[in-house]
């Protein structure tokens, strides 16, 4: 008997083993901080446009056009109105031009021009039917927004020591001149952990890097001088990635895991910032985090934490860009873009 009595006791812990694991891991993570939530009015989108593709991005924004480039063929550029009912692509007319060729390119419009930059120091500016080349080969970078008729703004790789990093740069291309630099903040390798997105709000002449796997963002001026440096919501200051190191041609490079994302995307209406962000507040219940995005907003002169709001998802499709103007919230889901009313989403 007392055999028995020995099975039946295991048998029992084992399964309150098993529960008490199965009850830990449906415990919802707590991040240490809480929300001002602020609810939408109506989630209910005024116009969906399946853009019969997944590698739509944002290109640019005028008061008529909204303007989409193609990651997935590399030259595509796209325009339509707020309507969303006239998809257009456009002609850049880079069939002879052999600058490009086999390279990638980032698209961007700015006003009536449009313009192409490669990793290699290239730039080619269109505007009607005007074409001009620019080149430096000392220069490469892989993010870009013209801030001026003369000037970019872009995010450069260069090697100090034997170590990749990445800082800010005010390139001019009619003088062929690398301006003032940011070097951005190392905290792991100085590669990796310092990937973000660059951001220029032209209507208030400012720069924009957000950090994707830390909650920090940066303003700066157009002549990338630093105004403020600015904490979000969330508690996390330092990216949580791991890293190697090898040795390719001389130079040590790093590889990653997977490593935590914490801030997906941003934009600028007016005077706020609005960034999107990929870690649920202790204060969110886990439907709506489930249901929906969270983007929190921040005073665009000081950084000062607002309020958030949520943008629902489109047919269980997560967020990847947002954008804000003629009234409208502009949202790209995957291969859908939609348009919602913007004083109904509670993000004002």
């Amino acid at each position: 008997m007392k055999f028995y009595y020995k099975i039946i006791t295991i048998v029992v812990a084992s399964f309150m083993i098993i529960l008490c694991v199965q009850l830990l891991k449906q415990t919802p993570k707590k991040n240490g901080f809480n929300r001002l939530i602020k609810r939408h009015k109506n989630e209910s989108a005024i116009t969906v446009l399946d853009l019969k593709s997944d590698y739509m991005y944002f290109a640019g924004l005028s008061n008529s056009k909204i303007y989409l480039k193609s990651i997935g063929d590399g030259k595509g550029l796209f325009s339509l109105s707020y309507s969303l009912n006239d998809l257009e692509k456009l002609d850049l007319k880079m069939r002879n031009d052999t600058i490009f060729q086999n390279k990638k390119i980032n698209i961007g419009v700015k006003g009536d021009g449009i313009y192409l930059t490669s990793r290699s120091g290239d730039l080619s500016i269109i505007s009607r039917n005007n074409k001009q080349n620019f080149r430096n080969p000392g220069i490469r970078f892989d993010q870009s927004f013209m801030i001026s008729n003369q000037t970019l703004a872009v995010r450069q790789t260069i090697l100090k020591g034997t170590q990749l990093r990445r800082n800010l740069t005010v390139y001019n291309y009619l003088n062929n001149t690398i301006g003032k630099s940011h070097l951005l903040e190392k905290q792991i390798d100085g590669y990796f952990c310092t990937d973000g997105l660059l951001y220029f709000d032209s209507v208030n002449s400012l720069i924009f890097y957000m950090f994707f796997y830390r909650g920090q963002y940066l303003c700066l001026d157009t002549n990338l001088n630093l105004l403020y440096s600015n904490k979000t919501i969330d508690t996390i200051s330092t990216a949580k990635m791991e890293v190697v190191e090898s040795r390719k041609r001389g130079i040590v490079v790093t590889q990653k895991t997977p490593p935590r994302l914490i801030n997906r995307n941003l934009t600028t209406y007016k005077e706020r910032l609005f960034i999107l962000s990929a870690l649920k507040s202790d204060n969110e219940s886990r439907s709506d985090f489930r249901n929906n995005q969270i983007v929190d907003v921040y005073d665009i002169k000081n950084g000062k934490y607002l309020y958030s709001s949520y943008i629902p998802k489109y047919k269980g499709k997560k967020i990847r860009e947002i954008r804000i103007a003629n009234g409208s919230l502009l949202v790209i889901y995957d291969e859908f873009l939609i348009k919602y009313k913007l004083e109904e989403t509670g993000l004002l």
